[in-house]
C-alpha cells in the first residue's frame, strides 16, 4: 500500500503523527511529531524512517485506517420466511404472527461468523 502524506497518518506501531511539512529537504521531505514528542522526526517521501528500501521500521509512516461502518438490523422470522428491518420499532410494528425477532449487529468486513 502506498503512503499518502495528504491523509491522516500514524507510525507503523500505531502512534499518531502530526506532519508539519511535506516540503523538507531531500532525502527527508516529511517532518512531523510522533505522539507527544517535543522534537520533530523526519521521513522520506514514501514515509520511510530509514533509507534502506527493504526494511520496515516501527517509526515508518502509514495512513490511519478509516473507521469501519457498523450498524444493526432486526429480522422478523416467520414460518414461511423472514423480513429485515432497520429498527426494532419497525420490526415490532409489523410483527404479526412472527416466530422470533433476531437482533443482528454488524461491522463492515467482519461477516456474521460467530454471531
Amino acid at each position: 500500500m502506498t503512503f499518502d502524506p495528504t491523509k491522516p497518518c500514524m507510525t507503523r506501531d500505531g502512534r499518531p503523527v502530526a506532519l508539519i511539512t511535506t516540503q523538507g529537504r531531500e532525502p527527508w521531505p516529511l517532518v512531523g511529531y510522533i505522539g507527544g514528542d517535543t522534537y520533530p522526526s523526519f521521513w522520506t517521501v514514501r514515509g520511510d524512517f530509514e533509507i534502506e528500501d527493504d526494511l520496515s521500521c516501527p517509526y515508518d509512516l502509514i495512513n490511519t485506517p478509516e473507521p469501519k461502518r457498523s450498524g444493526e438490523v432486526w429480522v422478523n422470522v416467520y414460518l414461511n420466511g423472514a423480513v429485515t428491518w432497520n429498527s426494532r420499532a419497525d420490526a415490532d410494528k409489523c410483527a404479526a404472527s412472527r416466530v422470533a425477532c433476531v437482533h443482528v449487529p454488524w461491522t463492515e468486513g467482519e461477516g456474521l461468523v460467530g454471531k
